[in-house]
């Protein structure tokens, strides 16, 4: 992760993040899923998405709090079924 996503992650309050891409021929879309501190060292998996450059809808994609490991395993199994969709993970560019 680049510098200005880290710095935009932060702003937000997201602990940990990937951002993916589709641009296939009748696509432009960005899903990004990032893990939300709640209280009590719990956390919640949250997404955005909408077309790339403006996100239109944000979502809670857990209920309740996980640890950071389960949360993580939850973030790592959307990304592969977004991948499997057809999305790539964003490649930064500083």
């Amino acid at each position: 992760m680049c510098k200005v996503c880290k710095a935009e992650g932060a702003l937000l309050g997201e602990v940990d993040r990937v951002t993916l891409e589709n641009t296939l021929p009748g696509h432009n879309k960005q899903y990004t899923i990032y893990l939300e501190e709640m209280p009590g060292c719990l956390y919640r998996v949250m997404a955005r998405y909408g077309p790339i450059g403006k996100w239109e809808k944000a979502v809670e994609k857990t209920t309740g709090g996980h640890t950071v490991h389960e949360a993580r395993e939850i973030l790592d199994r959307i990304r592969r079924q977004k991948e499997r969709k057809g999305y790539k993970v964003r490649v930064c560019r500083e």
